[in-house]
């Protein structure tokens, strides 16, 4: 980072790391309500087993099988029978496929500061191998940019934290139905 030093590249360079740093908790804590939700639908009788088994998965696997699970759970059997419920939940697992590829984007780009000299935001370049075939793509890391990015993943966060509200309503419902079954 060859980067002359002065005050206002320092606020543009503490800017993008503290962007960065609160990206990876809200994502992180996006992660936790998807091992939540997995939790609640394999049941807590099987917590440990539960636990192992998403200890081995990546966040592509947690996703598909939060998909599947709602899909198919007897537990969230009213939300399958409510097909607007069905069609944002599949909408909001699509936008946090798209979130996990944002991130590892961020994650795995090279930052340029140097720009920062000539008066441009910082830049991220993003160059990898997809599918066998070498993609690359950068865009500027704007304070606009980043609010973006924060607003984005924030509002991800609050609708998975609605729809990890409903799962319990609902698992719950279906826990009283099926002790009124009991009987």
């Amino acid at each position: 980072m060859a980067v002359r030093k002065n005050a206002e590249t320092d606020n543009e360079i503490d800017a993008l790391f503290l962007t960065i740093g609160k990206y990876i908790v809200f994502f992180q804590w996006i992660e936790g309500v998807v091992d939540q939700c997995l939790l609640l639908l394999w049941g807590y009788e099987n917590w440990s087993e539960s636990q192992n088994r998403l200890a081995g998965m990546l966040n592509y696997d947690k996703v598909e099988a939060l998909l599947q699970e709602c899909k198919t759970n007897p537990a969230n059997l009213r939300g399958q029978n409510r097909l607007d419920w069905c069609h944002q939940f599949e909408a909001l697992i699509e936008r946090l496929h798209e979130e996990r590829r944002q991130r590892n984007s961020l994650l795995h780009s090279q930052h340029i500061f140097d720009v920062l000299e000539i008066g441009q935001p910082i830049l991220q370049s993003d160059r990898r191998r997809r599918n066998g075939v070498g993609a690359f793509a950068r865009q500027d890391l704007s304070r606009a940019t980043q609010e973006a990015l924060l607003g984005r993943v924030a509002h991800l966060a609050i609708d998975l934290r609605i729809a990890h509200v409903q799962l319990i309503s609902d698992f719950g419902t279906h826990e009283t139905e099926q002790a009124s079954t009991a009987k």
